[in-house]
Order: C-alpha cells, then sequence, then structure tokens
C-alpha cells in the first residue's frame, strides 16, 4: 500500500485530484491529504470562496490543509511542513498548486513529487504554457508527467500526451482538455513510478522555452501587426485577458476574432471597414473580423447593435 499527498488549486487541478483519488480507491492505496492556496474574496459581494480544489476533495471526505504559506520561518509554513514531514508519504502529486515548493519538502516522499504540466517539455516552462502555445501558432500540445525538482519545470518526464491544437481551439478550450488528459495520464504513470519500472527522460537544455505570466496590457491591440499574429493572441487570451482597444476616446472590448480575406476597399491600421455580420477591421497587415464589440459597461454587441447604438462607423480609426 502507497501513500499520496495531492496539491492542486484550481479547476485545471480537479481531474487529476479526482483520477489520484480513483486510482487509491482501485489499488488499495491511502491518499493522506489535499493541500490548496486559501478561500479568496470573490465576486460582487468578496465572500470569501473555495478553490475548485478544495470542494472536489470535500466531496471525497478527504482532509484539506491551506497554508497561507510555506516558507521556511513562517507560521504556517512551519505548522504544516511539521505535520507534513510526520507522515509516510510515497509520491506527493502537485498540480498548478500556484506556490514555489521549497527544498524542505521535495526531499520527504519516498518517490518525491510528480507534476503534471500543460505542454510538451521542454517547450513552454512557466505559468503560462497553454496560452503561449496558441499566440505562438504551435499546432499541438499535450501534457507532460514529470518529477519536481528546484529549478522550475526543469525535471526528468516520465511520460507524454499529446493533441493538436486545431483552429477552433482556445485557451479556455485547451484548459479543459488538457486537464482531463492530464488525469489521465497521472493515473497511467503511477504504478511504474511507485515500482520505479517507468524510466523518466531529462529534458533536453537546448530546446528550453519559457512561458511568462500574461498581463492585461497584452490584450491591447496594435493595429499596425498582423492579422495572424493577432488572430492567434484572440485564441491565446480568451477567456483572459482578452483583447481591447480605444473607440472615440472609451476603452472597447473585441471577441471572438477570425482571419477574412478582403478583396476591394482597404484602409489604415485600425480603420473599421465593414459593420454588417461582423466587425471587419483593417490590420497592418491583413483584415481581422469580431463577432462583437463590448463598450464599458454593456453587453458583447453585435457589429449591427454597435453601429446603430453609435458606438462604431465604417472608416472609424480604432485605438485612438
Amino acid at each position: 500500500m502507497a501513500n499520496f499527498v495531492f496539491m492542486g488549486t484550481p479547476e485545471f487541478a480537479v481531474p487529476s485530484l479526482k483520477a489520484l483519488f480513483q486510482y487509491c480507491e482501485s489499488h488499495g492505496h491511502r491518499l493522506l491529504h489535499v493541500v490548496c492556496q486559501p478561500d479568496r474574496p470573490a465576486g460582487r459581494g468578496k465572500k470569501l470562496k473555495a478553490p475548485p480544489v478544495k470542494e472536489a476533495a470535500l466531496e471525497m471526505a478527504l482532509d484539506v490543509y491551506q497554508p497561507a504559506t510555506l516558507k521556511k520561518g513562517t507560521e504556517p509554513g512551519d505548522a504544516y511542513f511539521a505535520h507534513f514531514e510526520k507522515e509516510d508519504i510515497d509520491v506527493a502529486v502537485v498540480v498548478a498548486y500556484g506556490r514555489i515548493l521549497p527544498n524542505r519538502f521535495l526531499r520527504h516522499p519516498r518517490c518525491g513529487f510528480v507534476n503534471v504540466h500543460g505542454s510538451l517539455l521542454p517547450r513552454w516552462r512557466g505559468a503560462a504554457p497553454i496560452q503561449r502555445a496558441v499566440e505562438a501558432g504551435d499546432t499541438e500540445t499535450g501534457v507532460c508527467i514529470m518529477k519536481v525538482v528546484p529549478e522550475l519545470d526543469a525535471g526528468d518526464v516520465y511520460l507524454e500526451k499529446r493533441i493538436p491544437i486545431l483552429d477552433s481551439d482556445t485557451s479556455g478550450s485547451l484548459f479543459q482538455s488538457l486537464a482531463e488528459l492530464g488525469g489521465r495520464a497521472l493515473a497511467e504513470a503511477m504504478a511504474g513510478i511507485l515500482d520505479g519500472s517507468l524510466a523518466a527522460t531529462a529534458q533536453d537544455a537546448a530546446q528550453v522555452t519559457h512561458a511568462s505570466m500574461l498581463s492585461k496590457d497584452e490584450g491591447l491591440i496594435d493595429w499596425a501587426g498582423s492579422a495572424e499574429v493577432w488572430w492567434r493572441k484572440s485564441r491565446a487570451f480568451t477567456p483572459w485577458p482578452g483583447l481591447h482597444t480605444v473607440a472615440d476616446g472609451k476603452p472597447l472590448k473585441l471577441h471572438g476574432a477570425d482571419l477574412k480575406e478582403r478583396h476591394g476597399a482597404t484602409g489604415a491600421p485600425g480603420e473599421v471597414l465593414a459593420l454588417g455580420d461582423s466587425i471587419v477591421m483593417q490590420m497592418g497587415e491583413g483584415t481581422l473580423t469580431f463577432s462583437q464589440g463590448q463598450p464599458p459597461g454593456k453587453k458583447p454587441l453585435s457589429a449591427g447593435d454597435l453601429r446603430n447604438g453609435g458606438f462604431l462607423k465604417v472608416g472609424q480609426i480604432l485605438g485612438q
């Protein structure tokens, strides 16, 4: 019988938690407890909301710990570590926990820490691997089951699973697909990790790319740019931060970007070329269409509603 601990916080980690729980149930192992970040204020009322992993863990009647920090010399970190090191842990699984794990934790489990990472390592180490893969125009992505080492996302890889990135995919759709794939891959790899029969392969350091965290400013459209590039960014930044611009000095969100070949009239970068079935925009290279625009305080509106409501007009230059 093996003992496990699970560490994770957001919705992406829930399928892996469920897969590990089911694996333990069917193989006579024990999932000792779950660790996630503290409840956070959410919504208009700013009421405390439990992370998705906590909600799922409580449904499984699992013990949950939520230390505010794991750092040595802090009361929350030292208190949780005192409990952690007393446990007889074979494997600790970490999936999008949201904090760097101090070395004192990494040394304790018999088989170490195992991570489910949402990219094809060594490509896209870091905080936003799914978004950066879409933004870069990658044709495939996947998950890796890997060892956790002190260097971020640099551990040897036990197992890799791949899926294509379709033109219709956004980061949001891929998050769900990769979360489910990660859970299945974790369950597949676990027996070999426990008995040592599954070899881990070192990452090729020459192929490393880094997936930096997203910022809201990245969604500000540069109309002098390429339609192809901003179409990819639209998909990468859905659901967050989305794309936005300025119309008559007021912010305007734009949704549902698509590439469109337009014959005939062209205009200056940022010019509204048409407001029919969609918002047709001139880029520095090519044209880009949007299914909806969203003025401040409004729900998303169609091209026709934006025109009729006086929010946009043909010939207008956005970004000013």
